[in-house]
């Protein structure tokens, strides 16, 4: 069984603090055949990131970067992306972006 970690295990540490990640599309909607970019500001210069996108809050397997092609499966879905920032001098730290509108054809 792992220790329970309490607030006194992280003295010394500081938790990365960051902006929510953006999306990026062109249009009013994202559309099927399109790239998703996402965004994030604020983040300690050494974080290295994990990321995991979202259809519906139902996660997009295999999808692990800052960019995503919308398939036909995400067709009237909206989408977020959530990144987790990790560093070996921060606690680390994820943040999820606001939804997109749906994905239209």
């Amino acid at each position: 069984m792992r220790p329970y970690k309490t607030a006194s295990h992280f003295a010394g540490l500081d938790f990365l603090t960051t902006a929510a990640p953006t999306l990026s599309f062109t249009g009013s909607a994202p559309n099927v055949g399109q790239t998703f970019t996402s965004t994030s500001t604020g983040w300690n210069p050494d974080a290295a990131f994990t990321y995991s996108w979202k259809a519906n809050g139902v996660t997009i397997s295999g999808q692990h970067g800052s960019s995503l092609v919308v398939t036909h499966s995400m067709l009237g879905k909206k989408i977020t992306v959530t990144y987790k920032g990790s560093s070996p001098t921060y606690v680390s730290t994820s943040r999820t972006s606001a939804a997109s509108p749906k994905v239209v054809d």
